[in-house]
């Protein structure tokens, strides 16, 4: 007498079958899909002084890695413009803190010191200019991946906590997150509040900015970067 399987073992194999016949449509389809991992990684605080260029891949000749410093020259024309590098993965509340400076502008532009899942996406701390064309433009810190209360409510009308910096002078500037809420601190110049944007993970340190076909270009340095997850 020949043995069958129970019918509910069958039906099982089957939904197993049909589960991974469709991951692999799906990833055939999407051959750069990023898996998440079910847990992130818990991740010490993270130090940059760009010491050497080390594991930085760089993505322009006008960024380089030289005494102890990511030294930038962002062209809006250009495309991407990177200096990054992996990091572990993490996700959740973090502080980031960066030391750098803006030598020179010839209208908007910047150039940001970020954390995220690839080169320009995540959150960073950009220095840059900001006002092309205002009597009340100039240099100044902002950041990316979260609302903070600093806009022009209308044409070169500057409402908010701007801050305001000077050309060739090294500052240092923090970015906490912590759920939805987002600071900007720039020591001795001024903060800013309000909304994080980005809810995503964290696995590429990077600095500089991606070309968006515009005109103006700006030079600077970033000094150092320290990552500090706060979960």
């Amino acid at each position: 007498m020949q043995d069958h399987p129970h019918p509910a073992l069958r039906w099982l194999v089957l939904l197993g079958a049909l589960f991974v016949f469709a991951c692999g449509i799906v990833l055939g389809e999407n051959p750069d899909m990023e898996w998440e991992p079910q847990e992130e990684e818990e991740v010490e605080v993270i130090e940059e002084d760009f010491d050497s260029r080390g594991n930085f891949e760089i993505t322009d000749s006008d960024i380089d890695i030289e005494d102890g410093s990511v030294n930038w020259e962002i062209h809006r024309d250009g495309g991407e413009q990177f200096a990054y590098r992996e990091i572990p993965r993490f996700r959740g509340d973090v502080r980031l803190t960066v030391v750098g400076q803006i030598d020179d502008a010839s209208n908007n532009c910047a150039a940001g010191a970020g954390i995220g899942t690839s080169p320009g996406r995540g959150v960073a701390i950009n220095f840059g200019y900001f006002g092309g064309g205002c009597s009340d433009g100039g240099p100044v810190i902002t950041a990316s991946g979260v609302t903070l209360d600093m806009e022009e409510s209308s044409a070169c009308t500057f409402t908010g906590h701007w801050p305001w910096i000077s050309y060739g002078r090294s500052y240092t500037a923090e970015l906490t997150i912590r759920g939805d809420s987002a600071e900007l601190d720039v020591r001795g110049v001024e903060e800013a509040h309000g909304d994080a944007d980005y809810s995503g993970s964290y696995d590429t340190l990077w600095v500089g900015a991606e070309g968006d076909g515009d005109r103006p270009s700006c030079s600077g340095s970033i000094d150092s970067v320290t990552i500090e997850p706060l979960d």
